[in-house]
């Protein structure tokens, strides 16, 4: 059976094996069920599904970010931010918060066309489906042996969106909680 993935929006995409100009094989994720299909994962690969539902094919990276450490910024960031709409995943030596776009489409949809509302689960699903996610804050590790990170946030420049200059360092706990309750409020702007 051909590898497929099932992206966070519902779409289903499938493994392909093609060839690079220098005759390697090459690997790479499509929608369409048609061409050369890849029956399994090649070794020393993972599948990889970025926060925008795009599907990949990479090197399994080495682990700097621990599990753990994921987990526990997942944990703080739904409770104290409020939402259960965040995502959180390593890059590189850095954890990455990113949220999801407050969006009320639904109700504007059924507002704007005298539609019922869907029953609760279906309208989890279109929620899930259809929100956005964008980078928020990024803990970088900056002493592996004491596991200390340093916080910046993103910010929205126009043309020129960045990280900011590092807000905080210290434990990757403490720094989490401690900016979680920004996520989702104004505050998060005046952050400096």
């Amino acid at each position: 059976m051909p590898v497929q993935h099932i992206n966070r929006m519902g779409e289903t995409y499938f493994l392909h094996q093609g060839t690079t100009r220098g005759g390697k094989p090459k690997w790479f994720f499509s929608r369409k069920r048609d061409g050369q299909l890849v029956e399994g994962v090649p070794d020393g690969y993972e599948i990889y599904e970025k926060p925008e539902g795009q599907v990949f094919l990479r090197r399994i990276p080495r682990k700097i970010i621990r599990d753990e450490e994921l987990a526990m910024v997942r944990d703080i960031f739904r409770r104290l931010a409020g939402t259960p709409h965040v995502i959180v995943e390593a890059v590189n030596k850095a954890i990455v918060v990113h949220s999801a776009d407050k969006s009320d489409f639904i109700d504007r949809f059924v507002n704007e066309f005298g539609l019922r509302r869907p029953p609760a689960a279906e309208m989890d699903r279109l929620v899930q489906q259809n929100l956005r996610y964008h980078p928020m804050f990024r803990f970088e590790l900056v002493d592996p042996e004491n596991r200390e990170f340093i916080v910046s946030r993103w910010c929205f420049h126009g043309s020129i969106d960045d990280w900011s200059h590092p807000l905080g360092d210290g434990p990757l706990e403490a720094m989490a909680q401690k900016y979680a309750p920004h996520l989702e409020a104004d505050s998060f702007f005046d952050l400096m």
